[in-house]
C-alpha cells in the first residue's frame, strides 16, 4: 500500500505562516502611521500654546537642559496617555503573533508526544505506534527488518517505509510484507531529507496519542523492543 505524496497539509501550514507574517507587516506599518499622525496632531494643536515659554536653562558640559515650571495642558497629558496605551497594545499584539509563529503545530504535537505514555496498549487503546523506516536501495535487508517488526510482542500500528530514490525492489518487498510505502520527491539530503518529507505530511495530522519510532532499514529489533519502551 503506497502513501500518497500529500502536499496539501504542508502547503496550508506555509500559507498560514505567510498570512500571519502579512498581518504583522500591516500592523507595524499601521502603528508607525498612527504614531506619526498622533505626533503631528499634537504638534499642530500646541503650536501656538503659551506652555513652555517660561523656561529655566541648565548647562551640563556642552549640553543644555530646558525645564519649564508650568503645568502641561490637560489635552497634552491625555494624548500622551493615549499614545502610551496604543504603543503597549501594539507591543502585546506583536508578542502574541511572535508566539504563534514560533510555536508551530508541529512543535506543539512533538511536545505532547514527549510525555510518558504506555506503548503496551493495543491499537484500540490510547497510544498509536508508527514506525518510520527510511530506506535507500535496501532490497537485501528490508525483509529482515520488517519481519522483525511483525514479531514484536507489542506490534506497531503502522509501518511506513520511506523509499528514498530507490532503483531496486525495496518498495515491492515492503508492500508485499504489508508496510505502507512513501517515495520521496527530488530529495537531495539523504536520510534527513527523506524523514523531513514524510514528517511534513504526518505531523500536521497526528494527535497527541501517537508516538514515532524511527529505525534504519538494515536493523532488526528484538521481539520485545517496543514493549519495553514503557520503562524509558
Amino acid at each position: 500500500m503506497a502513501l500518497e505524496n500529500v502536499q496539501g497539509s504542508p502547503e496550508r501550514i506555509k500559507q498560514s505562516s505567510r498570512f500571519i507574517g502579512q498581518i504583522v507587516v500591516v500592523l507595524v506599518l499601521t502603528s508607525i502611521a498612527s504614531i506619526t499622525l498622533l505626533a503631528t496632531i499634537v504638534a499642530a494643536t500646541f503650536k501656538n500654546s503659551n506652555a513652555g515659554k517660561t523656561l529655566r536653562v541648565f548647562s551640563i558640559d556642552r549640553f543644555k537642559i530646558y525645564i519649564s515650571g508650568e503645568r502641561p495642558p490637560s489635552r497634552l497629558v491625555l494624548y500622551a496617555v493615549i499614545a502610551i496605551v496604543a504603543i503597549a497594545a501594539c507591543a502585546l499584539i506583536f508578542e502574541t503573533l511572535a508566539a504563534l509563529l514560533s510555536i508551530s503545530p508541529k512543535r506543539r504535537t512533538l511536545g505532547l508526544l514527549r510525555t510518558r505514555t504506555d506503548v503496551l496498549k493495543n491499537a484500540s487503546g490510547k497510544v498509536r505506534v508508527t514506525v518510520l523506516v527510511p530506506a535507500h536501495n535496501e532490497e537485501d535487508r528490508i525483509r529482515a527488518t520488517l519481519e522483525a517488526l511483525h514479531l514484536q510482542t507489542r506490534k506497531p500500528d503502522r509501518v511506513i517505509v520511506v523509499a528514498d530514490n530507490c532503483s531496486d525492489t525495496t518498495v515491492d518487498i515492503a508492500e508485499s510484507l504489508g508496510a505502507i510505502t512513501y517515495e520521496t520527491i527530488d530529495n537531495e539530503h539523504k536520510k534527513g531529507g527523506a524523514l523531513n518529507q514524510i514528517l511534513a505530511v504526518l505531523l500536521p495530522l497526528v494527535k497527541s496519542n501517537e508516538v514515532f519510532l524511527i529505525m534504519d532499514a538494515d536493523t532488526s529489533l528484538g521481539p520485545r523492543f517496543i514493549e519495553v519502551q514503557r520503562n524509558i
